[in-house]
C-alpha cells in the first residue's frame, strides 16, 4: 500500500508569485491576484523607506519553544528552518512549518504594521534550548518582507533561568502564505477514517506537552475536504497546529495479526 502525504498543504505553502528576481539588492515581487495585494503593498512600502512604528513583542517562552518543534531541520526550503514573526492588522503571530506540519501562535492581538521577519535558525535553536519563560523581540522599524541585500536585525531578550540579549539577523527568504492552510480550520470533520504520519502526531504531542505539561494529551481533529489534522496546543486556542493527512484506503490496512490468537 502506498501512503503519502496529501500534497495540498505543501502546495498551499509554496510561494506562488509570477516572478521573483533579484536586481540591485531589491527583491521584486509581482502579485498573482487580490490575495497578494497586502504583501505587494508591504514590499512597496519597504522599498520606499517608509519606517515602521515602535513594535516591541512580548512572547510566552513556552509558545516559542512549542512552535519551534515544527520548523524544518533538513529542507530545501531553507527559509523554513527559522521561526517567522508575522505582524499585521490582525495582530502578531509566530509561525513554524516544515511543509508537512504547521504551528501558529498569536502573541499580540493589537493591529500592527505588516511585516515578516524569519529569525535565524541557529538563534531559534539556541533560544528554544534555553526554555525561556518570556521573550521580548524589538521589531521597531521592520516593515514588509526581506528585500535582498543586507539582512535586517532585531533585538531579542530572553528571561528565565538564563537571561540573554541577542542581535538576531533574518533568513534571506520570504515565508510562504501559511494562512492558506490555517483557513481550513472549521471544516466539517471526516466521516471516514483519517491517517497521519506517527512522526507528526508525536510532534504535536510534544509541542502540547511543552505548554500544558507532560501529562496532558493533545488530540488531533481530522479536517473536512483535505483531511488535514488540527490540534490546539494550549488550553485557550492561541497556539495551534495543522498536520497533513496520508493518502490511502483504509481497506488496504491490515486489521488482524498473521498468527492464530487461540482461545
Amino acid at each position: 500500500m502506498g501512503l503519502d502525504h496529501r500534497h495540498w498543504l505543501r502546495d498551499a505553502l509554496r510561494f506562488d508569485v509570477d516572478r521573483v528576481a533579484r536586481d540591485a539588492a531589491v527583491l521584486r515581487i509581482q502579485p498573482t491576484g487580490p490575495r497578494d495585494v497586502g504583501l505587494w503593498d508591504a514590499v512597496f512600502a519597504s522599498t520606499h523607506n517608509i519606517k515602521g512604528i515602535d513594535m516591541m513583542l512580548t512572547i510566552n517562552g513556552d509558545y516559542f519553544t512549542a512552535v519551534h518543534q515544527f520548523v524544518a531541520t533538513k529542507d530545501v526550503w531553507f527559509y523554513l528552518k527559522g521561526v517567522c514573526i508575522d505582524t499585521g492588522p490582525h495582530g502578531a503571530f509566530i509561525v513554524g512549518c516544515h511543509g508537512a506540519s504547521l504551528a501558529v501562535a498569536l502573541v499580540s492581538g493589537d493591529a500592527l504594521p505588516v511585516a515578516r521577519f524569519i529569525l535565524d535558525a541557529s538563534a531559534c535553536d539556541m533560544i528554544a534550548k534555553m526554555r525561556p519563560t518570556m521573550i521580548d523581540i524589538d521589531m521597531t522599524g521592520i516593515v514588509g518582507d526581506y528585500q535582498g541585500g543586507e539582512r535586517r536585525t532585531v533585538t531579542v531578550r530572553t528571561y528565565g533561568k538564563t537571561q540573554t540579549s541577542l542581535q538576531v539577523s533574518e533568513i534571506d527568504g520570504i515565508y510562504p502564505s501559511w494562512r492558506k492552510v490555517a483557513k481550513h480550520a472549521g471544516d466539517a470533520y471526516l466521516t471516514s477514517h483519517a491517517m497521519y504520519d506517527p512522526a507528526l502526531v508525536t510532534r504535536v504531542q510534544k509541542a502540547g506537552a511543552i505548554i500544558k505539561g507532560s501529562k496532558a494529551m493533545t488530540l488531533i481533529r481530522p479536517g473536512g475536504k483535505t483531511g488535514c489534522g488540527f490540534a490546539q496546543l494550549d488550553n485557550d486556542g492561541l497556539c495551534c497546529a495543522w498536520i497533513m493527512g496520508l493518502r490511502g484506503d483504509i481497506a488496504d490496512l491490515p486489521s488482524a495479526p498473521a498468527f492464530v490468537i487461540g482461545e
